[in-house]
């Protein structure tokens, strides 16, 4: 909606003015809500938040920021790919983001439906294949039209990588209201670290297709430290 908006002015100004109407109006939703709830309580609450920072779940945690890099990495490349690589306009890059979101929420609930069948980290893994086998090809395509084919594939991986993790950073800190989301920060933080540096060298030594391969190549490294610290 912001974006759209957005194409209707050439500053940039406006972005950040759009952007801050729909924080003021959500919240303004939740401005009245209780910030207390009851039925969070816990034995747990109340121990030490350095607990659960062990080894264990710091390894988790940065397997998992390694894998969700590539969803940064796809945010700034994907704007040249349509414009330069495929000749695309930047309406394009408009409608591809349009696309992707309309997509991912439906398999959002698909995702949702799967990880009450499967391990939270097998699910991850699934998702992360898909978005990373997706975005490479992506990055060598050279035509409009097949760009806006992968735009389900793409969504689909990202779908799960955005919604997945959420739930399996929580189960970290389960019992301890607060401090789950303090792990979302800390991920969503060391990820765009993660995804800025690889985008710093794949674009200063190679090009914006290599800068996706070597993104992917992060998430599966990521996903390789995920699968042997679950199994554990």
């Amino acid at each position: 909606m912001i974006g759209m908006l957005a194409l209707q002015k050439e500053q940039l100004i406006f972005i950040w003015l759009f952007s801050g109407i729909m924080c003021c109006l959500i919240f303004t939703l939740y401005f009245k809500e209780k910030f207390v709830n009851e039925s969070h309580k816990s034995m747990l609450s109340s121990e030490p938040i350095s607990k659960v920072f062990h080894a264990s779940n710091i390894i988790k945690l940065i397997s998992v920021s390694l894998v969700t890099n590539m969803l940064f990495t796809l945010d700034a490349t994907v704007p040249f790919i349509i414009v330069n690589q495929v000749q695309g306009e930047y309406s394009d890059i408009g409608a591809f983001e349009a696309g992707i979101a309309v997509f991912e929420v439906f398999f959002i609930f698909y995702w949702s439906k799967t990880a009450q069948k499967k391990k939270t980290s097998s699910v991850i893994i699934m998702g992360a294949v898909i978005f990373s086998l997706s975005t490479m090809l992506l990055s060598v395509t050279q035509n409009i039209v097949h760009v806006y084919l992968l735009i389900p594939l793409i969504a689909l991986g990202a779908a799960c990588l955005i919604s997945i993790p959420i739930g399996f950073l929580q189960s970290l800190a389960e019992g301890r209201p607060g401090v789950g989301s303090s792990l979302l920060s800390i991920s969503f933080f060391v990820s765009s670290s993660v995804s800025s540096v690889v985008y710093f060298l794949g674009n200063y030594f190679f090009d914006i297709s290599m800068t996706i391969f070597i993104s992917s190549a992060v998430g599966l490294l990521g996903l390789t430290i995920l699968y042997l610290a679950d199994r554990r």
